[in-house]
């Protein structure tokens, strides 16, 4: 997601926080072939957003999350792909979704079986409206769907 200088307080630290962990997951599937590690797809991003937008990345984010979110995708990918392989009940197979759409998707799951301590709905919002930025609405209540379903599987 492309951030303007002018528009980057208007996006909250928790949004910008997630977009890093779904571009970062996003570079590690992109050059899966070097076996990029989290650090170095952090780094990568750091760089852009530097060059690019002059942001001072480091204060703009919560590097605790993105560790965590991103160490969970990293332990749990398999099983979270195949999880929501069986919630989408038919529809196209998780693989065949637009690479963006798969790592929202995964990055959402993740936050939701780790972030119990936080609404549900704010998760939820998070990610349909970081959705929105990337593909359409249809999409964007495909995420919202089947992340509350992902939800009502763990949480209940």
């Amino acid at each position: 997601m492309v951030v303007a200088e002018n528009q980057e307080n208007l996006i909250s630290r928790s949004r910008r926080t997630r977009i890093a962990v779904i571009q970062s997951l996003f570079l590690k599937a992109f050059y899966k072939d070097e076996n990029l590690s989290n650090e170095e797809t952090l780094k990568q991003i750091k760089a852009y957003y530097q060059d690019h937008f002059k942001m001072a990345f480091e204060s703009y984010l919560d590097h605790s999350l993105i560790d965590n979110i991103l160490l969970y995708c990293q332990q749990n990918e398999a099983r979270l792909e195949q999880e929501i392989t069986d919630l989408m009940q038919g529809k196209p197979s998780f693989n065949r979704l637009s690479m963006i759409l798969q790592k929202i998707l995964l990055s959402g799951a993740s936050e939701i079986a780790l972030r119990t301590d936080l609404d549900l709905a704010i998760i939820l919002n998070e990610y349909v409206e970081i959705t929105k930025a990337f593909e359409d609405v249809k999409s964007a209540r495909f995420v919202n769907g089947l992340l509350q379903s992902f939800a009502n599987l763990k949480r209940n």
